[in-house]
């Protein structure tokens, strides 16, 4: 049966960025690394490589935007540990060369250097089935990057209105056309008014008001 809390008692506590580790002012040489030019849009997802990530909804529509255009590249960052799925890191990676897309989608594995990828990049999308909060859009947009993920869970607090899109849960179809619409938009003008938007979810507010929380009589 349902536990019966009073509302009152009940408060929705956001996670907190750490914006001194997520801000534009990071030093990268991503591009570089991976030999892209700046001309390239470079879109990024980061989450385990688990179904739920929606990886392979990801890999679909990445194959689809490499077919239809010359300057876009996909990459996701993450790795297969502690998944129990049918395929794994290297699979994947070995079906996007022998289909001819590796130049352009990138399977980079775990790395620790994420705010230097994201600092690299254009759009961060990340089409999990579910997500409690999502704190890796926060630390995208801190980024300065426009955000794309689904409407499940946690997400539609983060990624509201003008911040970026959301797309329905387990679809191609949905995601890239979410893609497709965001990059007739000005992906920079929508990066830098996330900069701001985020503000609200640095680590110094959300101590504010866990601290306000426990003061409360």
């Amino acid at each position: 049966s349902k536990l019966k809390i009073d509302n009152s008692k009940i408060y929705i506590m956001h996670n907190g960025v750490d914006l001194g580790k997520f801000n534009k002012n990071v030093e990268s040489h991503f591009r570089e690394e991976i030999r892209i030019d700046n001309k390239e849009i470079l879109v990024t997802s980061i989450g385990n490589l688990s179904k739920p990530k929606g990886v392979l909804e990801w890999k679909e529509v990445a194959k689809k935007f490499v077919k239809e255009m010359d300057n876009i590249t996909f990459v996701w960052v993450g790795d297969d540990s502690h998944i129990q799925e049918n395929y794994s890191l290297e699979s994947l990676r070995n079906e996007i060369e022998v289909e001819g897309y590796g130049d352009k989608i990138k399977m980079l594995g775990y790395r620790t250097d994420v705010s230097k990828v994201l600092k690299g990049s254009n759009l961060f999308v990340l089409p999990s089935h579910n997500e409690s909060f999502g704190l890796v859009y926060i630390e995208a947009m801190a980024m300065g990057l426009p955000v794309i993920g689904c409407n499940v869970g946690g997400v539609p607090d983060i990624i509201q209105e003008g911040t970026g899109f959301l797309c329905e849960p387990k679809s191609v179809d949905s995601l890239y056309e979410n893609i497709k619409l965001m990059l007739k938009e000005d992906l920079k003008e929508i990066g830098n008014g996330n900069v701001e938007y985020v503000k609200r979810f640095s680590m110094d507010k959300h101590i504010d008001r866990l601290i306000s929380v426990y003061e409360e009589k």
